[in-house]
């Protein structure tokens, strides 16, 4: 997965990804922006504020 950043792109590959049992800080997402356009709730994949929502359809 790649996600955009305003200093550089980050690359998360899933399979790299290893549990850190010391700390456990929760990740937000506050936004959400499909083709670089902003989706709001309740349009297209959100049915929530993205920082309440479980999944996207």
């Amino acid at each position: 997965m790649f996600f955009g950043s305003y200093n550089e792109p980050v690359a998360v590959l899933p399979d790299q990804v290893v549990e850190n049992k010391l700390v456990a800080t929760p990740v937000v997402l506050t936004a959400f922006h499909l083709f670089g356009d902003p989706v709001q709730p309740e349009t297209g994949p959100l049915k929530e504020p993205i920082w309440s929502a479980t999944s996207l359809e």
